[in-house]
């Protein structure tokens, strides 16, 4: 009986604690990375988590998580080599529209759904290249929703050409996105303060 409680509440602390890191706002987890205070693999572990909660929303339409755990602990390694990165350990979202190597990206048309780029766009390596983790590819909707309250069971629909509930659901804290191709007016950072 003890040893169920024990268990019980290590379960209840865990949980706790990646609630705790997955409500970390962008600029707090990446000072925490960057500091050691935690580490992103702790930290995308946690996202992860929240991500499978709430995989019912829809929100990605790919996510690697053993890609995401290994640049994770990359990143980690970085940090204890003296990296100070200013995304460095943080995982995001990027629309589904952006080639991500070794990602699949299908741009929300079953006719690509095994399509996996051989490169980068620009914008993802741009991430990359200041420390950030592609964490999944978000729904290529036509529409976004918005997080209105603290669960992401609280949201409204909201205007295109936005990662759908990712960041705003607080699944992850940060996505790429951009508007429709055809309105050819470029990528946008969706941040969630926090």
């Amino acid at each position: 009986m003890r040893n169920e409680q024990a268990s019980a509440s290590a379960a209840s602390t865990s949980e706790s604690e990646a609630h705790e890191l997955a409500d970390l706002g962008v600029v707090a987890a990446a000072a925490f990375i960057r500091n050691g205070d935690i580490t992103s693999e702790s930290y995308s572990a946690a996202l992860l988590h929240r991500a499978r909660r709430y995989s019912d929303l829809n929100s990605f339409i790919t996510i690697d998580e053993s890609a995401v755990l290994t640049a994770a602990r990359d990143a980690d390694k970085a940090r204890a080599a003296g990296s100070t990165a200013p995304l460095l350990g943080v995982p995001l979202g990027v629309k589904d529209s952006y080639a991500t190597r070794g990602l699949r990206t299908t741009l929300g048309m079953g006719i690509l759904g095994r399509f996996t780029p051989n490169e980068d766009a620009e914008f993802v390596i741009a991430i990359k290249d200041a420390g950030g983790i592609v964490f999944g590819k978000n729904n290529n909707l036509g529409r976004h929703v918005q997080q209105v309250g603290g669960d992401p069971q609280d949201a409204i629909a909201g205007e295109t050409g936005r990662p759908p509930l990712a960041p705003a659901g607080l699944l992850v804290r940060l996505g790429l996105h951009q508007d429709d191709p055809d309105r050819m007016i470029g990528p946008r950072v969706g941040l969630v303060r926090g």
